[in-house]
C-alpha cells in the first residue's frame, strides 16, 4: 500500500498507475502540459485585475 500522503502526488499516481507504463507515460505528459497552462491562467487573471483596476481608476477620474 502507497503511503496515504496528499503531498506525495507523484507516488500516489505511481500507486494507481501501477503496472501501466502506456497510460502512466500519458498521465504524466498530461500532468507536465497542465503546469504552463496554469501559469497563464494565473498571468492572465493577474491582467485581467490590474486592467480592471485602472479602468476603475479611469472612471473615478472623468
Amino acid at each position: 500500500m502507497a503511503r496515504q500522503n496528499p503531498t506525495a502526488w507523484s507516488d500516489q499516481a505511481r500507486f494507481i498507475l501501477n503496472g501501466q507504463p502506456q497510460i502512466g507515460h500519458l498521465f504524466f505528459s498530461f500532468h507536465a502540459f497542465l503546469n504552463p497552462l496554469w501559469l497563464s491562467l494565473v498571468v492572465g487573471w493577474l491582467d485581467f485585475l490590474v486592467s480592471a483596476n485602472e479602468m476603475a481608476r479611469n472612471l473615478e477620474d472623468s
